[in-house]
């Protein structure tokens, strides 16, 4: 019975060891990703990362980060898209709205996620003020109006 304790923590211990070194090399390649300017590359190794640790600091933030810049580029091609119109008509002001809501909810909620995980971790101002500005860009497009109207909305269910 001791010899199966003894051989069971040390299969425990290496089993340890193999996936701190692949920790390690994954970090080193999403690194090396960064350097040769391939950041979408890098971001995919980094949620594998983050898939095996759930306690990656740097992972949580560099992803947080990425998908904030993501939205904030997005952003600024829909702006300039709609600037570079005249006199919207109501259709277009419409499908700016759209475009914004859509930037949110691809690129801002997956940032936010990220970032909140971040600051659980580690107190980080920088990463606070992105999760400020994602809150901010939220209220500006409206979206906290329709949360609210929508819990207005519900309807009670009878009991019978």
């Amino acid at each position: 019975m001791r010899k199966l304790l003894i051989i069971g923590v040390l299969i425990a211990f290496c089993s340890t060891l193999v996936l701190a070194q692949n920790m390690d090399s994954l970090i080193f390649q999403a690194t090396n990703l960064i350097d040769q300017n391939r950041p979408q590359e890098a971001a995919l190794l980094m949620e594998n990362m983050v898939a095996k640790d759930t306690t990656n600091y740097d992972c949580y933030a560099f992803l947080g980060n990425y998908h904030f810049l993501l939205g904030e580029n997005a952003i600024k091609k829909a702006d300039a898209d709609y600037q570079a119109i005249a006199e919207p008509t109501h259709m277009q002001m419409a499908h700016y709205q759209d475009v914004l809501k859509r930037i949110y909810y691809t690129d801002y909620v997956k940032a936010n996620l990220y970032l909140t995980k971040a600051l659980n971790l580690k107190r980080n101002d920088h990463l606070k003020k992105l999760t400020d500005s994602i809150l901010a860009f939220k209220r500006k497009i409206g979206l906290n109006a329709e949360l609210r109207k929508k819990k207005i909305t519900k309807t009670p269910t009878a009991v019978n």
